[in-house]
């Protein structure tokens, strides 16, 4: 008997030991976590069930310049009328993990805006708590919205250069333009030359976006001049080349090039000559019929040197020419070129009175229009 008792006793005494050194590890460990809740780079809180705060790490204090244990979530919402936090907080009640972004009021109420992930804490299917861990994302949003306001700056100036609508006795002439973001790489302008010619030109650089935008915007201060200057087909597009080929081959890695077609309008003669350098065909309309202004050159600034090829042709009184780029391909049939080329000459012998703008908003309605689509636009020419 009194052996079973000592076998109890030791068998007692290891289960005690086992049990505080159950518990020293489960201190350590606490430590350990809190250590990571305090020094976290993050900012951390714990909310109960109800939305209320039990607990908050140095780093948030620091980061709001104060202690917000015991507030409800909503009290430190910067506008809770267009704040998210009240629906993610029922999604993470019923055990959603949440990452999302919202502004908190930060030192003296200003602003803070945070990109944060709620975890909540589930216990037999429900919810006891939840962790947020957030950061402080306050410095790029105001970097976001800096480079928004430039880009809308940029966006206003690029369309400030695009010609406006001309309108004399023997023609009229107007465009639409809408780049795939802010600002692209489209553009147009049209010049009377002297009493009966007049210049116009549609160019489309490689790719969209800023890029694109500013090498347009390069282009476009020499256009003037040189259409002015030069005149005829050959020689704009040989000077065109010549700038595009040194401005952004020789200087850069990156070679970059861009499609165009100019027109010489000679109303006198009723005549045009045109070069078309790898841009989509012009379209020629009158009476029902059609002339395709097809691509007879390589896109510019790909050699310094290159051979263009001039196409003269007649026009006749209400005539209708069409400029367009090939975003505009894409938006009325991505499989097929000619499909597209056949529905817009379908659209505008049916609607002859109608302008660019109309047109062009009537196919941005009939699909999305994002970042990932190709600047779009057109410009018409009315021979009176």
């Amino acid at each position: 008997m009194r052996a079973g008792f000592v076998r109890t006793a030791a068998s007692y005494n290891r289960s005690a030991e086992e049990s505080e050194m159950q518990l020293l590890k489960n201190e350590k460990l606490m430590k350990r976590y809190k250590s990571l809740f305090d020094y976290n780079p993050h900012m951390i809180s714990v909310l109960n069930e109800q939305g209320y705060i039990t607990e908050v790490n140095q780093k948030l204090i620091d980061t709001i310049g104060y202690d917000a244990t015991g507030m409800h979530f909503e009290d430190l919402l910067y506008d809770k009328k267009t704040s998210c936090a009240f629906d993610t907080f029922l999604q993470l009640k019923q055990g959603e993990l949440i990452h999302e972004s919202d502004v908190i009021k930060g030192k003296n109420g200003a602003p803070l805006h945070i990109h944060y992930k709620g975890i909540p804490v589930m216990v037999d299917d429900q919810c006891e708590g939840i962790f947020v861990v957030a950061r402080d994302i306050t410095n790029s949003k105001r970097m976001q919205m800096g480079i928004k306001k430039d880009l809308e700056l940029a966006s206003r100036i690029q369309r400030s250069l695009l010609c406006a609508p001309l309108n004399h006795e023997s023609l009229r002439v107007s465009g639409s333009y809408q780049p795939a973001s802010d600002i692209g790489g489209d553009m147009y302008v049209w010049y009377q030359i002297d009493d009966h010619r007049y210049g116009v030109l549609i160019l489309d650089v490689m790719g969209h976006g800023i890029s694109s935008a500013l090498i347009t915007m390069a282009m476009r201060s020499l256009l003037e001049p040189i259409i002015m200057r030069y005149r005829t087909p050959h020689a704009v597009m040989a000077q065109l080349n010549r700038y595009m080929y040194k401005l952004f081959t020789e200087n850069t890695s990156t070679a970059r090039f861009l499609t165009s077609i100019y027109v010489l309008i000679n109303t006198r003669k009723q005549e045009m000559e045109y070069i078309n350098a790898g841009h989509p065909p012009g379209l020629l309309l009158h009476e029902g019929e059609s002339y395709s202004l097809d691509s007879g050159s390589p896109p510019l600034g790909l050699s310094e040197t290159m051979t263009f090829s001039s196409v003269k042709i007649p026009y006749f009184n209400n005539s209708r020419l069409l400029l367009y780029t090939d975003g505009l391909l894409d938006y009325l049939d991505e499989t097929s070129v000619k499909g597209a080329i056949g529905r817009m000459q379908a659209y505008f012998i049916q609607n002859d009175q109608s302008e660019t703008e109309d047109y062009l908003n009537e196919v941005l309605q009939t699909r999305d229009f994002h970042f990932d689509h190709d600047d779009v636009t057109i410009l018409k020419i009315d021979f009176l």
